[in-house]
């Protein structure tokens, strides 16, 4: 990708924000309920491959994960792999797929297999628990695919997370 940008006036023009290059952009959550805003990136793993093409990485591993703003996007910092408890290779983290953020919650979908929620606005973390399923690195990997997350803005204690299968049915 070519980065993140920031426009406050309805996109007449734009800024860019942060150093942000060779990522690939799952998602984007904004907490606007505490000032200035809180802002979450979830970043994933960018390829280039067609149906007939060999499959190349486009993405800087280092910078995939979770990233977070406390000043309304001035400075970013990444969660290091550590606290999900999963990293590709040497302390590379692992991509994350979604995240969502309302008042102090937020939930993530990380790496290959887990969801994590936060109650304190991203300051800790703790793995969803779903009924049948035992997720989490390292023995567990592949057992999920595809995770995806939201929060009823209305109602922050209700959080959804949609979860595939790891074979895709």
């Amino acid at each position: 990708g070519q980065g993140l940008y920031k426009s406050a006036n309805l996109g007449t023009s734009w800024t860019p924000v942060g150093s942000f290059d060779h990522v690939a952009f799952s998602r984007i959550a904004v907490d606007n309920s505490v000032s200035p805003a809180h802002i979450f990136l979830a970043l994933g793993n960018g390829v280039s491959a067609g149906r007939s093409d060999p499959f190349i990485n486009e993405t800087d591993f280092t910078k995939q994960g979770l990233w977070h703003s406390i000043d309304g996007g001035a400075t970013f910092s990444q969660y290091i792999a550590s606290v999900f408890g999963c990293q590709v290779g040497t302390n590379k983290p692992c991509p994350a797929s979604d995240v969502a953020a309302a008042g102090s919650v937020v939930a993530t979908a990380i790496g290959f297999d887990d969801v994590f929620i936060s109650t304190d606005g991203g300051g800790t973390w703790a793995a969803a628990i779903f009924p049948g399923l035992t997720l989490g690195p390292p023995s567990n990997l592949g057992k999920t695919f595809r995770q995806s997350v939201a929060i009823q803005t209305a109602s922050p204690t209700t959080i959804y997370a949609m979860v595939g299968d790891a074979n895709g049915v």
